[in-house]
């Protein structure tokens, strides 16, 4: 017995003539599958068949809600749902936001199946991202070098934020004016 009380796959009753990995895991083929469906050799459906579901994706000051295959650490979009979401759309040469390209290789985990994998992107173009699996919403940080590079020309964040009444206040509303952000928390 392990110590969580599961006994090893060797001692698992397994029937008469099935075949099992060292797990204990029957083989992709040997497993069922719906009648008319199929499965890649790794037994996963076609990314076709798998469900699709409203994800939220915010990426700077934009929030799209897009459709995308949520999975435990990261989403996949089809590639006209990554443009609309971040602008940024696949071509040959690479990953491209109008003039500027960011070159790929060949196993740089981008493509699963005809989805991009939005944390191969966010890595891609130097993003952080921050993804909860459970709320379906997924958040591209802005990339550190521009972030650094606006610190050093002393460029604010633009920032959207509701005032006492509920109203939203922009930083843009201050154009060409001081501004001071009081921040404050009742912990």
């Amino acid at each position: 017995m392990s110590e969580v009380g599961i006994p090893p796959s060797s001692e698992r009753p397994v029937e008469m003539g099935a075949s099992v990995s060292a797990a204990g895991i029957p083989p992709s083929s040997e497993r069922p599958v719906e009648m008319g469906a199929s499965v890649s050799a790794a037994g996963i459906p076609p990314s076709s068949e798998r469900p699709m579901e409203m994800v939220t994706i915010v990426s700077g000051p934009d929030v799209m809600q897009v459709n995308g295959e949520a999975m435990s650490t990261t989403v996949l979009l089809a590639p006209d749902a990554l443009e609309a979401a971040t602008g940024w759309d696949l071509r040959a040469e690479g990953l491209c936001r109008g003039d500027v390209c960011v070159p790929r290789r060949d196993g740089d985990g981008l493509l699963v199946d005809d989805r991009v994998d939005l944390a191969a992107f966010a890595s891609l173009v130097r993003r952080p991202l921050a993804y909860d699996a459970d709320s379906r919403i997924a958040v591209l940080a802005d990339a550190p070098d521009d972030r650094a590079a606006a610190f050093d020309a002393r460029v604010a964040p633009a920032w959207t934020l509701p005032d006492l009444d509920g109203n939203r206040v922009s930083s843009a509303d201050f154009a060409g004016r001081k501004k001071l952000l009081v921040a404050w928390a009742s912990w």
